[in-house]
Order: structure tokens, then C-alpha cells, then sequence
């Protein structure tokens, strides 16, 4: 290639030295139309070895004899003043590009960062000194080695379509590559490829400049790695509190009529529910823990221990009891090695018995129950304190609550997640308010379609925004 180029270089030289000695001779023999044919072609030559002041010249003289009606005028004729004020001008203008080329040729070479210039054809035309020292090679000693295109050389399986998007849509693009040195040594490399345009839209070169960016790729993978770790962790602890809970669809066996959505924020839930019978009465709980995530779910296993506990308990004659003994419980377990202990590890709950002759008690901490008969709702609401935690009652007491119910009425118990969840046109929260409007609505469909209906209502509302609690209902019908 270098051969080729020698050799044409050359060959303009020889004829713009031939085009010379003819314009001379021209001019001297006074044969006009002759000497403004040789000062056309002396400029275009002229233009081929990059002499654009001399080409100028020339372009001027011509269109000056061509412009002249006298064709015996000579040269010396042309307006000298304007002609030099024009070459002046060229020069300035030829000089700042050559200022501008220097400076960024400066900076080419002296950049850390590996630059390649490309044809069209990803042909490579030039590399800077950075890239011929990371690589331990010469771009002779490179071509020779892996190729002479960047389709030969890269490292990318994906860079015949990255370059054609690129082209395409005639903006830069990035990439990222391993790359091999000579001495072994893997260094990844971020890489912005450019297309280079004319004018006219035609494709001229190619270029990408390249990054080291291993360090970024080796704290990457370290800390996915740490996320695998954690997340296999956590789905262990998945495995432990589904293992602990009572499975959801043993929920009927004990209320023949009856329905739970249980959405977790993560992966486990700060959210548990708990249900039991014995030869009196059936139990049913529903509670909501001090934070989500893991927290939440180390303290809803603690919670569930709890209820079992209690319910063999002789001291637990009523729901108010249960929880009663519930906080005392809680608070001795996070009281445990801990000086002025101001945690407010703890919970929200809500417990109901129902007796065999359909009397209800309830007791909650902060968690109301809703009874819906005939699309009218009935609230009986939790004390006003949670179990465990710090409370500046020390003398907190939980009640009961007694009433009848009968067949055909629902029963609802739940967490704040649902009515706490952001979105609607207008990004605000769902609100008891509206929440328990909603039950209202579906509480003579059956089961099944009323757990769909919460969830269909519950994602619509919230819409591309996250998730912001676990989310926890139960509800049952009075048979």
C-alpha cells in the first residue's frame, strides 16, 4: 500500500511539472486559449497534492482570461492587490487547520486511550502510540498477527451489527470487550465507534477510541457475585418461612369459604398469617411486621412461634389475652443483651375467634376487622397500640370485641400495604377509604373472583410504580 501511494505521488508531481514548462510556453507564445486550459489543469493537479494555494492561483487566472474579452492581456493585468489579499486569506485559514490538526494530533498521541481510524470498509488506516503499547505490537506486527479489519481483530462476537446500526443510524455507539495483550493480560475495553461522514452523506472513515474499564468490570462482577450469595440466602429464607407459615390452601379446610392474596414486597414478606382450630372454635391472624424483606420475615417467623405457643397456653382464654401474651413474649426476645433497649421491633395484628354458635371475638394491635353483610360494612377497630416495641404505655391492655354473625356475612382482615400502595392518574395512595368501598362491591361475589378482582385492582392502580409494602388479605364468608 505505502508503495502505491510513493508511486502516485510521483506521477503528479511529473505532471504538474510538465503542465509548468507548457504554461510557460503558452504564455509566451500568447496563445490564450491554451494557456487557460493548461491553468484549469495545473489547478486540479495542484489540488491532488494538497497545494491548495497554488491551485487557487491557478483558478484565479483562469477565470480572470476566461472573464477577459482582450485575450492578448497578460497576466500581470490581474488586480495583484485583490489577488494577494485572497492567497492571504487562504494561508490564514490553511494555517489554523494545520494549528487545530497539530493540537489533535498531540492529543492522539499523548491519550492513554487506544485510537483506531478505519475506511469505510473497517479496513485500519491508523492507530495512535497507545494502542501500540497496550497491545506490546506495532500495527505492522498487529496486522500480521490478527488481521488487517476490525472485523478481523475484534473481539466482539456482535461487531458486524454493531457497526452496521452504527452506520445506519449515523450516530456513535459504545460496546463493551475483553481484550488479550500480547503478555496474556485480559483488559476489558469500553469502545465508542463514530462513523465519519462528508458533505454529501458518503461514509469516509470509521473511528474507535477504546477505555480501560476493568477495574469497573472485575467491582462488577465481584459484586454479583455478593448479589447471588444474597439472593440465595434470602430464597432460603423463602423456603424456611413458607415451611414455618400454614400453606394458604389449607385455608379452606378450616373456613370452607374463604380467600387470601398474599403479596410480598421482596422475595419473603414482613406480612404472616396464621390460622388454627380445635374442637370449639376456629382461629384466624393476620399480621403486619415491623419493616419487609428479611427483617420483616425473621420477625414473622418469630410472630407465627408465638401464636402456636399461646393457643396451648392456660392463660389465653380470649383473643385479648393471646396478644397480651404475644407482646409480652416479643418484647422479652428483643430485650435480651440490649441496654436501654429503644428498638420498635414488633408488629400489627389482628386475631379473631369465631365460636361454634357464630359469636366472633376480636382483639387487634392497630388492625381493624371489616364485617360486610349485605354491602354494608361494620368496623371494629384495634386498640390503638402494637405489639411490642417501645410504647410510652407501659399498662397497655388489649381488648375484645363480641359480636353475632351470621350466614352469607364476610369477614375481612388485612394489612396497610393494599391502601398504602401509590398510583392512579394521579400517583396517590389506594386509602382505607376506598379500599373498604371496593370490598363492599365484591362481597357477594364468590370467592375466587373476589381475590382476582383485589389483584387485577391492586395492579392496575399501581401501574409501573413500585411496590411499596407487602400486601396481605384474608377474607371468609359465614356458612
Amino acid at each position: 500500500m505505502q508503495g502505491n501511494s510513493l508511486d502516485k505521488k510521483n506521477e503528479n508531481q511529473t505532471e504538474i511539472f510538465e503542465l509548468e514548462q507548457a504554461l510557460k510556453n503558452s504564455e509566451i507564445s500568447g496563445n490564450s486559449f491554451l494557456t487557460k486550459s493548461l491553468l484549469l489543469k495545473l489547478s486540479y493537479a495542484y489540488e491532488l497534492i494538497n497545494d491548495f494555494e497554488k491551485a487557487y492561483i491557478c483558478l484565479k487566472k483562469h477565470e480572470y482570461l476566461k472573464n477577459n474579452s482582450k485575450e492578448t492581456q497578460h497576466e500581470n493585468t490581474i488586480d495583484k492587490n485583490q489577488l494577494k489579499s485572497e492567497v492571504d486569506s487562504i494561508r490564514k485559514e490553511i494555517e489554523a487547520k494545520n494549528k487545530e490538526l497539530n493540537l489533535l494530533s498531540i492529543v492522539a498521541r499523548e491519550t492513554e486511550n487506544s485510537i483506531l481510524i478505519m475506511d469505510p470498509n473497517g479496513l485500519i488506516e491508523w492507530v495512535n502510540t497507545s494502542f501500540e503499547k497496550l497491545n506490546g505490537l506495532t500495527i505492522t506486527e498487529f496486522k500480521a498477527k490478527y488481521g488487517n479489519t476490525i472485523y478481523e481483530v475484534s473481539n466482539n462476537p456482535e461487531i458486524v451489527s454493531i457497526i452496521q446500526n452504527c452506520i445506519n443510524s449515523k450516530k456513535s455507539v459504545s460496546y463493551e470487550s475483553p481484550n488479550m495483550f500480547a503478555d496474556g493480560k485480559v483488559v476489558w475495553e469500553s469502545s465508542m465507534l463514530t462513523p465519519i461522514f462528508n458533505e454529501n452523506g458518503i461514509l469516509t472513515n470509521l473511528i474507535i477510541i477504546d477505555s480501560d474499564v476493568t477495574e469497573r468490570k472485575q467491582s462488577e462482577e465481584i459484586i454479583k457475585l455478593k448479589n447471588k450469595d444474597i439472593m440465595d440466602s434470602i430464597l432460603y429464607a423463602k423456603h424456611i418461612q413458607e415451611a414455618l407459615l400454614p400453606p394458604i390452601d389449607e385455608l379452606s379446610a378450616i373456613f370452607q369459604e374463604s380467600f387470601m392474596v398474599f403479596k410480598p414486597k421482596d422475595v419473603v414478606s414482613g406480612d404472616f398469617y396464621w390460622f388454627s382450630e380445635t374442637d370449639e372454635v376456629k382461629l384466624l391472624a393476620l399480621a403486619d411486621c415491623t419493616g419487609h424483606g428479611v427483617p420483616g420475615a425473621f420477625m414473622s417467623v418469630i410472630g407465627n412461634e408465638m401464636l402456636n405457643i399461646s393457643l396451648h397456653d392456660p392463660s389465653v382464654r380470649s383473643p385479648s389475652s393471646a396478644l397480651n401474651l404475644l407482646d409480652n413474649k416479643i418484647k422479652a426476645v428483643f430485650s435480651k443483651g440490649r441496654l436501654n433497649n429503644k428498638a420498635q421491633d414488633g408488629m400489627d395484628i389482628g386475631l379473631l375467634i369465631l365460636h361454634k354458635n357464630n359469636l366472633i371475638q376480636y382483639s387487634g394491635a392497630r388492625r381493624p376487622l371489616i364485617l360486610i353483610r349485605n354491602k354494608e360494612k361494620q368496623e371494629f377497630s384495634g386498640d390503638k397500640f402494637s405489639i411490642g416495641g417501645v410504647d410510652e404505655n407501659s399498662d397497655k391492655c388489649f381488648t375484645d370485641k363480641e359480636f353475632f354473625v351470621q350466614e352469607g356475612d364476610m369477614l375481612y382482615l388485612f394489612s396497610d400495604g393494599y391502601a398504602d400502595q401509590f398510583g392512579g392518574p394521579k400517583g396517590k395512595k389506594i386509602m382505607q377509604k376506598n379500599f373498604t368501598k371496593f370490598l363492599c362491591e365484591i362481597s357477594e361475589l364468590s370467592m375466587s373472583t373476589q381475590k382476582d378482582k383485589l389483584e387485577i385492582f391492586f395492579e392496575d392502580w399501581r401501574g409501573d410504580l413500585e411496590q411499596v409494602d407487602d400486601v396481605s388479605i384474608v377474607g371468609i364468608r359465614i356458612v
